[in-house]
């Protein structure tokens, strides 16, 4: 595959950063908590587990539930299975992504998504709303590349443009995000309103955003 030349390039994250898919999520975790005979998990109490990949996550449902830990293996493979067997019913776009999408690729701006989600089922959610064919690179969760916030998944974005001008921003909503772009050396941009209940402006990032309509004034288009 031949390299991507581009200026200004957008590393997007995707849970709570682009997409609202607690809802599945929750879906997908009480069925598997009642497969259990364990409590169910309310989705505000879910999105504070978002961020670190499905096995952490799983580790942290049971751990709020006060099940043995020892069931992990068993209780995230059918995680899994359920949350990828129906990942879109009730997931949206967050809040001004639809109008910062079409601002970004009018102007030419090349896109990418950096998810801790499973590869294939981030690929299968943005072909379902249709949004895949949007996007340069979709790096998700897969065997052999560290999840977030290492910076791995970010280097292998960057590392299929060419130029050396290029400039790269990570756009995220929780510290996993800020801490992923500062290992890789480049620039961030949270946004508020997304998974997590720490303080945004707290977390270190280059640009602090409202909602992630202002990314335009950042990137002053």
């Amino acid at each position: 595959m031949s390299k991507k030349t581009a200026n200004k390039i957008i590393i997007f994250d995707l849970d709570g950063t682009l997409i609202h898919s607690i809802p599945d999520m929750c879906i997908a975790m009480n069925k598997t908590l009642e497969q259990f005979k364990l409590k169910s998990i309310t989705e505000d109490k879910l999105q504070e587990f978002v961020g670190e990949g499905m096995l952490k996550l799983s580790e942290n449902v049971l751990k709020f539930s006060g099940a043995n830990l020892n069931l992990i293996d068993d209780f995230f493979l059918i995680y899994r299975k359920e949350y990828s067997e129906n990942p879109y019913y009730l997931t949206t776009l967050m809040p001004g992504v639809k109008d910062i999408l079409n601002h970004l690729l009018d102007k030419n701006i090349h896109i990418n998504i950096c998810t801790n989600k499973r590869q294939h089922i981030a690929e299968k959610i943005l072909k379902l709303m249709n949004l895949f064919d949007n996007f340069d690179f979709i790096v998700g969760a897969k065997e052999n590349i560290p999840l977030k916030p290492q910076r791995q998944m970010i280097d292998f974005i960057c590392n299929q443009y060419d130029s050396d001008e290029n400039e790269f921003i990570m756009v995220g909503d929780t510290k996993v995000d800020i801490l992923a772009a500062k290992n890789a050396g480049i620039s961030s941009a949270i946004v508020d309103g997304g998974y997590t209940n720490e303080d945004c402006k707290s977390l270190g990032a280059d640009f602090y955003l409202n909602n992630i309509s202002e990314l335009k004034s950042v990137l002053n288009l």
